[in-house]
């Protein structure tokens, strides 16, 4: 997560530290090393086998989808952004769908206002 949030740092704020909305953000100014290598590790991250998914205990585990924890959720939100070559190729549906799990698992203002954001722009 921490290196696709990283990656586009430099796009976020102008010279003088005020913050750029996401739509006018200069994209060529994003770390595509970090990226590839954010996109790589998140991969492996949701794979089934990893350790960054749990289970419902309630559930029998054979029969139970595993569950991407919180930082591989939100690390695959920032990999829809990423993803995107322009601001308007961001798959919103992709990332309303993230909100919502992530919503399952860690409820909050801050993840509904998101979500309420994503879905505004879907």
């Amino acid at each position: 997560m921490m290196l696709l949030q990283h990656s586009r740092i430099d796009a976020r704020a102008d010279t003088k530290g005020v913050p750029i909305a996401l739509e006018q953000r200069d994209r060529s100014l994003w770390n595509q090393k970090m990226i590839a290598e954010g996109l790589v590790m998140l991969d492996k991250s949701l794979r089934p086998d990893q350790s960054v998914v749990f289970r419902p205990q309630e559930l029998k585990p054979e029969l139970t989808p595993p569950i991407p924890r919180r930082y591989s959720l939100q690390a695959a939100i920032a990999a829809v952004h990423c993803r995107a070559d322009k601001a308007e190729e961001t798959d919103w549906q992709d990332i309303v769908q993230l909100y919502e799990l992530l919503e399952n698992i860690m409820p909050g203002w801050v993840i509904n206002l998101n979500r309420a954001i994503a879905l505004s722009r879907w």
